[in-house]
């Protein structure tokens, strides 16, 4: 049904793991255009929100928005993002944190 979220790094055409300075790009492709040769036929900005909540909150990553889809600026603001996802996502939430936007639970 397209309601899966693939695992990162992706398995590629030649049976070969993505690199992890792309997985950023490949959690926006998720998000903005599915992947359906993975099994995600919905992109995940077309869930429903309550879909997208707890453990999925990883797609935050998508902050790339943020930026007006400019890569270059996202980067230079984030060169976590060479590093993978979770050192990207560290850094996004150190930011929000830092700005006041990160509400942590107790």
């Amino acid at each position: 049904m397209g309601l899966i979220v693939p695992d990162v790094p992706i398995t590629l055409p030649d049976g070969s793991r993505s690199h992890r300075r792309d997985s950023w790009r490949i959690i926006v492709r998720h998000w903005t255009e599915g992947d359906p040769s993975h099994g995600l036929t919905t992109p995940l900005k077309d869930w429903p929100k309550m879909w997208l909540t707890g453990v999925n909150k990883l797609f935050a990553l998508t902050r790339v928005y943020r930026y007006n889809s400019d890569e270059k600026a996202f980067l230079a603001a984030y060169p976590e993002a060479e590093e993978g996802s979770s050192k990207l996502l560290a850094a996004i939430n150190d930011a929000r944190r830092a700005r006041g936007d990160l509400v942590t639970r107790k």
